[in-house]
């Protein structure tokens, strides 16, 4: 698809179905009629840039204003409000974590605690949605309308031009990195830590009685867990960090790769010392884990179900981390490709 058929969709995108073929050909003709004899691609890029946003293009080509929220702010509109979706709902879910895990003692076993968390949190997500909805959109309306009579627009943007084109055709490479997969890497942070926080009414060995499950032994040995919490800290500053990284880059880079690479590493760091650390690991539960297995109990874990652990940990980050590797490698050829 040539530069030109790629601007005239943008245009035509944002325009009523019956009027979109006869335009885009009053488009396309415009078009060719500005361009010289035997224009280049240089010749194209001025003459796009020429005619400005494509957004605000179709907007002057669909007289009267028929949308709630208009072409011009329209991608602003949609990009704020999945961030702030995501946002408000990793906050209410980490408030209603916060909330169950405090009222814990209150339930009568792990499942009734785990129903009503979930129902909690769905119910609460969905009450913010609606809020986050309903301000996001009024909010927009506003700044539209303010648009439409004072003929400007009340947000600094960029000025237009054929290298934003560019760039939102590259962005659809399959290889990119989506607002919500950055997103949920930041609430996935937030979830583990939670839980090694209050592991000790969390983790464990559970057994049955009188038909709920109740936890009979805590896994870790609380004292020697609070000396990770430094090496817990770091590895979230991390993830944090590359889930940043990912939502501002918004594709595979080898940046990305190697950060990705780095952070890997130094969970198998901690896992390896977190397994192999006899005193972490709470008496009681090994000795029923032990029992489970029919194995003597020497204070440790089952040393093959360590190594398997380990093992299976090491080859699965062995993997994504070549394939972030491999992404990096196709969207940077994808990106020269265009170029050319």
């Amino acid at each position: 698809m040539s530069l030109i058929d790629i601007y005239i969709y943008e245009v035509t995108k944002w325009l009523p179905e019956e009027s979109k073929e006869e335009i885009a050909l009053e488009l396309k003709g415009n078009i060719e009629d500005m361009l010289p004899h035997n224009y280049t691609e240089n010749d194209v890029k001025n003459v796009l840039n020429s005619l400005g946003d494509p957004r605000i293009l179709a907007a002057d080509y669909s007289g009267n204003n028929r949308y709630i929220i208009g072409p011009i702010f329209y991608d602003s509109y949609i990009r704020v409000l999945l961030i702030a979706f995501g946002l408000m709902a990793g906050l209410v879910l980490l408030g209603h974590i916060v909330s169950g895990i405090t009222d814990y003692t209150s339930y009568s076993s792990v499942v009734s605690f785990l129903i009503d968390m979930f129902t909690d949190s769905i119910i609460g997500i969905l009450q913010a949605a609606f809020q986050v909805f309903t301000w996001v959109t009024i909010t927009f309306i506003f700044i539209d309308k303010i648009a439409n009579k004072t003929n400007s627009i009340p947000l600094v943007k960029p000025k237009w031009n054929t290298d934003q084109l560019q760039r939102r055709t590259v962005q659809k490479h399959k290889y990119q990195i989506s607002k919500g997969e950055a997103i949920f890497g930041l609430i996935w942070t937030i979830i583990w830590i939670l839980i090694l926080l209050f592991s000790e009414y969390l983790l464990g060995w559970y057994e049955t009685v009188n038909g709920e499950l109740v936890l009979q032994a805590s896994l870790f040995n609380q004292e020697v867990l609070k000396t990770y919490i430094p090496l817990l800290i770091a590895l979230a500053v991390l993830e944090i960090s590359l889930a940043g990284l990912k939502y501002m880059m918004g594709k595979w880079t080898y940046h990305i790769a190697i950060f990705y690479t780095v952070q890997s590493a130094f969970v198998i760091a901690i896992l390896y010392k977190m397994l192999y650390d006899t005193t972490l690991y709470n008496s009681d539960f090994i000795e029923r884990f032990n029992l489970l297995f029919e194995k003597s109990t020497n204070g440790t874990l089952p040393s093959g179900i360590i190594a398997i652990t380990l093992a299976v940990v090491i080859l699965i980050s062995v993997y994504d981390c070549s394939f972030a590797f491999y992404k990096a490698y196709k969207t940077t050829k994808n990106q020269q490709k265009k170029k050319k």
